[in-house]
């Protein structure tokens, strides 16, 4: 009986065992039981340097950490994550931001500086619990633009986030 076990080129472990004579074989591929995504929704609204989007870098899976971005910012100016579970379509027009969406039932906002390239960057690790798989965070960027409207604010498109594991 032979066996052997290889990881593929997603990083997925597989196994495979043989009877000796090669008439029956195995293979078994363990992987995530549901694997994460991040997806970009909406538009953001123009700002001094065109329209603010979100980016991020990692798989949002339990025991990892994934990079949420931002470009296209003023630099050196300030902004901040609005984070909540559930999406929600709300146009800004009516608060002198022309073309601006809320995209987020924000729970909490995450304040941070824009650096000197016109990004921002924040960490997001994701505990190594199985209750939080399939579980979703909704995020978009708020961002100081004093010259883009009346109300001196742009916003990003949106971004959902769902945990895989």
């Amino acid at each position: 009986f032979g066996f052997s076990v290889a990881m593929d080129a997603a990083g997925q472990i597989v196994a495979a065992a043989n009877n000796g004579n090669n008439a029956t074989s195995y293979v078994w591929q363990f992987g995530p039981t549901r694997p994460g995504a991040f997806n970009v929704f909406g538009s953001g609204c123009v700002g001094t340097l065109g329209r603010p989007t979100l980016g991020w870098a990692g798989a949002p899976a339990i025991g990892s950490t994934v990079a949420l971005s931002a470009r296209h910012l003023v630099s050196t100016s300030v902004g901040a994550f609005m984070v909540g579970t559930g999406e929600t379509s709300i146009g800004l027009a009516f608060m002198s931001v022309p073309e601006c969406v809320l995209y987020v039932n924000s729970i909490t906002t995450i304040p941070l500086p824009t650096g000197t390239q016109g990004g921002v960057s924040l960490p997001v690790p994701i505990p190594a619990e199985a209750a939080l798989i399939g579980g979703q965070l909704v995020v978009q960027w708020l961002h100081r633009d004093a010259s883009a409207n009346t109300l001196g604010l742009v916003f990003s498109d949106g971004g959902r986030l769902v945990v895989g594991g």
